[in-house]
């Protein structure tokens, strides 16, 4: 839904008035200084913390595109989604070469990729299919639920982990 304008002030952050009178998301090139630090400082170190944790960071770049940058879900989604493509791409190649520790093949698990291909595109397109028909305010309140229930479980794991003793 685009926003009416008539001064650049009428706009949110990230964004300014066009001679139509519409407010537009400033484009990521020629970068700023704000955004500049949000993709080259502030994402790689969240990204970093979010895999020497084992997540794949995919529960902040979200928060971290529509927070920081002001994108709308509408665009954070697909920018999210090429940010994961070419993470995975580059984690996949450095991976394919290792080999596993105890059995005779490669450290990617390719049965495991197969069985788990199937239900991760039918959950994309489910997902596609309920944003398509949900306006954007709803769409935002289940981000924001689904993000506070991973918040919970992951505090509860952490409370009550129990370290292995030492060798």
């Amino acid at each position: 839904m685009p926003i009416s304008c008539t001064t650049f002030r009428d706009c949110p952050v990230m964004y300014s008035c066009t001679a139509n009178y519409v407010c537009l998301h400033e484009p990521i090139l020629p970068l700023q200084v704000f955004n500049g630090f949000v993709y080259f400082v502030l994402l790689p170190i969240m990204v970093s913390i979010c895999n020497v944790g084992g997540l794949s960071s995919a529960s902040l770049r979200l928060p971290i595109l529509m927070g920081f940058l002001n994108w709308p879900l509408s665009q954070a989604g697909p920018f999210s989604t090429a940010i994961a493509t070419g993470a995975s791409l580059a984690n996949f190649i450095l991976l394919l070469p290792k080999r596993h520790p105890v059995r005779d093949t490669t450290l990617v698990d390719f049965l495991l990729i197969f069985i788990q291909m199937p239900p991760v595109l039918l959950g994309m397109i489910l997902g596609l299919l309920i944003s398509k028909f949900t306006p954007l305010l709803y769409r935002d309140i289940i981000l924001i639920i689904a993000f506070l229930s991973f918040c919970i479980f992951f505090f509860q794991k952490w409370r009550n982990y129990v370290p292995p003793p030492p060798k």
